[in-house]
């Protein structure tokens, strides 16, 4: 039985994948602590070919390939699915590891194999006091993580927590684009013992064709609606919720704003995009933080142009 499986949803990224692979292999070689699985949702260009080069390389690579599409969701269950060893590691297939990556996952797994806590992978994107902080509810989770708690290489599963899951309620989480977001919430809910790691061990690839779905709907309607879902349970309190709100729209809504209806970025869905943030947002908690960033902003110009001046002339 394997240590570590790495799991990737895949669909017509050949050139990256393949970028992605012989970094993975770069660093595992012949191991067989680990194992490959990808999954290609019945790509069109040259994933089929290349990942079952691959396949005849190496024993420790699992390729499958489904009939028809079967949407993000859907896709990643059976990836995870597929998975024969102790942890799960779920990962994007424009995910290159950082240098030494693969003995610190190693460790992190030996180091927690006795007491399973939930685990997950910051990757740096937030300031922490340490590498390794230890919290003790779902409510701390989103405090700390924000909206990168729904990144697909961050989480790392147990295979046993996996198996608690029966297929009926797995189908729960099918549908809103956050499968493996909604499945580690549950995972964490259920759990008095959650680590964070918050060392850089990915480094992503720049993808031209990023997209496949309708952005805003995805963050708004979807992933403010499972946070309501939490707050409902009484998992989180309405304090987290309306931060996580303010944040989600400062640091990630507006700055898509910019790159996909501005610069004509990446390929997804921005239909209804006002109408999607409008149904979770007030006009006047649109207008409090956007007056929020504009004074940030100014701010800091006042302070260079001040920085700038020569007040002995």
């Amino acid at each position: 039985m394997p240590l570590i499986s790495f799991c990737i949803p895949t669909y017509n990224r050949a050139i990256i994948l393949e970028k992605t692979l012989n970094n993975l292999y770069d660093q595992i070689g012949s191991d067989d602590n680990f194992e490959i699985i990808v999954v290609d949702n019945c790509s069109t260009d040259g994933t089929e070919n290349l990942a079952l080069n691959f396949q005849k390389k190496y024993q420790s690579f699992n390729y499958f390939r489904n009939s028809e599409n079967l949407g993000f969701d859907e896709n990643i269950n059976l990836c995870l699915s597929f998975a024969k060893g102790i942890a799960v590691k779920p990962l994007n297939d424009y995910a290159l590891l950082s240098q030494n990556a693969i003995p610190y996952l190693k460790q992190i797994v030996l180091d927690n194999l006795s007491e399973k806590p939930a685990i997950f992978l910051l990757n740096g994107l937030q300031k922490l006091n340490s590498d390794v902080l230890e919290i003790q509810s779902l409510k701390e989770f989103i405090d700390v993580t924000s909206f990168w708690g729904c990144w697909l290489s961050g989480g790392l599963f147990w295979k046993d927590d996996l198996n608690l899951f029966s297929p009926i309620k797995l189908r729960n989480f099918i549908g809103r684009d956050f499968f493996h977001f909604e499945l580690y919430l549950s995972i964490v809910s259920n759990k008095s013992d959650v680590r964070i790691y918050n060392r850089v061990l990915f480094i992503n690839q720049q993808v031209s064709n990023k997209g496949g779905y309708n952005f805003f709907k995805v963050f708004t309607t979807h992933y403010l609606g499972i946070l309501k879902y939490y707050l409902d349970l009484g998992f989180i309190d309405t304090v987290t919720f309306t931060e996580e709100k303010r944040r989600l729209f400062k640091s990630h809504l507006l700055p898509y704003i910019i790159e996909l209806k501005v610069k004509k970025r990446f390929n997804f869905d921005t239909k209804g995009a006002w109408s999607y943030i409008r149904s979770s947002y007030s006009i006047c908690e649109l207008v409090k933080y956007t007056l929020e960033i504009f004074f940030k902003f100014m701010k800091k110009r006042i302070t260079r142009l001040f920085l700038k001046v020569d007040f002995n002339d």
